[in-house]
């Protein structure tokens, strides 16, 4: 039996969620839960694309004031977009971009993982997630 890519790394997550909820594995969890929340509304997002737009909208609109930048050409949108393009559309490695960004300007893990939740928060908000 073949599988793609992407389904490799669904079971691997999936498997590596059910070992961190038996605690064989302990982590940072509250970033790591953040990351598993936003990688599953993100990817479903984005399989749609219908709410591709809005979901790369809606991620830059709750990291915003990090990649408001000279070095995005404050441009949150457009740093979003680039993100989600240079992560090859992985999710995990766009959100540990984006948490790269949070830490460059000042923010720590907790903020990275508060604006993770945000964007989840504000998928299910308009009811797209």
């Amino acid at each position: 039996m073949r599988i793609t890519k992407r389904q490799l790394k669904r079971i691997i997550r999936e498997e590596y969620s059910r070992l961190k909820r038996r605690g064989l594995i302990k982590e940072n969890t509250a970033v790591n839960d953040a990351k598993d929340e936003f990688c599953n509304a993100v990817e479903s997002l984005m399989a749609s694309a219908k709410n591709s737009r809005y979901c790369m909208s809606a991620v830059a609109y709750s990291f915003e004031e990090f990649l408001e930048t000279e070095e995005y050409d404050y441009d949150a949108v457009g740093a979003v977009n680039s993100m989600w393009e240079q992560s090859g559309q992985d999710c995990y490695v766009f959100a540990d971009m984006l948490c790269d960004a949070v830490m460059r300007v000042g923010g720590d893990e907790r903020a990275c993982a508060y604006h993770l939740k945000h964007a989840v928060m504000l998928f299910r908000k308009d009811n797209r997630y």
